[in-house]
């Protein structure tokens, strides 16, 4: 029996959703479905771990589905009927389940896994006719949902830990600060770093090199730029991402003097989410090239399903810019949130890890 937790069965609740309705809604920045954009799907593509690549092409009121073993023909009204089933049980269930009845239709639709195989972010792929261009074409496109837990962009690892050199702290202060323990020990930890007199904090930014690098040829400024943005999150205890933006424009760790910095940084900000949703790997060294190189498309929580795509990048930005926060990662796993000293002086390193909002 095939088992998945929510955000699983919604890749394959994606795949029968499309197929019923034949057509992809965009979605603006707040998440909302925009009904007069609509895009008109003509196929869609699977890559499935035992048969291979499979191939749902929309006929009028059916869908043929092909593999490398075998091609059926099948009326797109029961996709319809079988997405809303599956949805109320994604809805209702908690945890990894099994799903019977969805896996005895997805084996008639030649559909044998709830993941597509994929070594990239590309969980499904999409053909579309752009009715702006009157172009069709092929897009890969990453699935989230909203009906479980908060995907996580960027998965924090010891290639996103940034160190803090700590000027003029004692031991006795450093040891006081580590061995704090309460429930919020990061934050309490670093906000008593932050209100200790005449001691001062000098980012050095990412101890990744490959990280560095990725960091560096998405916009030079970003190891600074996410420094401050980490080292504000910890002291002022603030998630969303926008919400730190116009903290850290008024620090501005790059001494800008123009009218509008706030604009500057956020478009710093918004390409490494773009980078990061798209393709950027934290411990790869990245070579420019996008993934998904479609966008990404949402399971909302009525069952909806809009799309962000890459080609609208004002939009797709906007939309990770105004949906994703940092969170605190384990601490322990990563070796991080611990003042160290060496021949150079106190630091302490910070893990980087930013996830989808509510």
């Amino acid at each position: 029996m095939l088992t998945g937790n929510k955000g699983e069965w919604s890749e394959i609740y994606t795949l029968l959703k499309l197929i019923a309705e034949g057509e992809m809604l965009k979605g603006d920045k707040q998440l909302n479905p925009l009904s007069d954009e609509r895009y008109k799907v003509i196929a869609l593509e699977r890559n499935e771990a035992t048969t291979g690549i499979t191939t749902y092409s929309i006929k009028g009121k059916t869908v043929e589905i092909t593999n490398p073993i075998e091609s059926i023909t099948l009326d797109r009204e029961i996709f319809s009927t079988e997405a809303n089933k599956l949805l109320d049980v994604i809805k209702s269930q908690t945890g990894t389940v099994e799903i019977p009845t969805t896996e005895q239709f997805m084996a008639q639709a030649l559909t044998f896994s709830i993941k597509a195989r994929s070594q990239d972010k590309t969980d499904i792929k999409v053909e579309i006719h752009d009715h702006r261009t009157s172009i069709s074409h092929t897009r890969g496109f990453s699935i989230k949902s909203q009906l479980g837990r908060p995907s996580t962009l960027l998965n924090a690892s010891r290639h996103t830990l940034f160190r803090y050199k700590i000027n003029n702290i004692t031991d006795d202060q450093a040891t006081a600060i580590n061995n704090i323990s309460s429930s919020s020990a990061v934050i309490d930890r670093i906000q008593s770093i932050d209100s200790l007199k005449n001691v001062t904090i000098e980012p050095l930014g990412p101890t990744s090199k490959t990280f560095s690098q990725n960091l560096t040829l998405i916009d030079d400024a970003l190891p600074e730029v996410i420094s401050s943005l980490l080292w504000k999150f910890y002291t002022e205890n603030v998630h969303p991402i926008d919400e730190l933006l116009p903290i850290i424009a008024s620090q501005n760790v790059r001494n800008y003097e123009f009218t509008d910095n706030e604009m500057l940084y956020s478009s710093k900000i918004k390409r490494l989410l773009a980078s990061s949703a798209l393709g950027m790997k934290p411990a790869k060294c990245w070579n420019n090239t996008y993934d998904a190189n479609g966008g990404y498309l949402i399971v909302l929580r009525t069952g909806e399903i809009i799309s962000y795509h890459i080609y609208d990048k004002e939009d797709f930005e906007d939309y990770l810019f105004h949906n994703t926060k940092l969170v605190t990662p384990s601490t322990s796993r990563l070796g991080a949130c611990i003042i160290s000293k060496d021949t150079d002086g106190h630091y302490i390193d910070l893990a980087l890890q930013i996830r989808f909002c509510l």
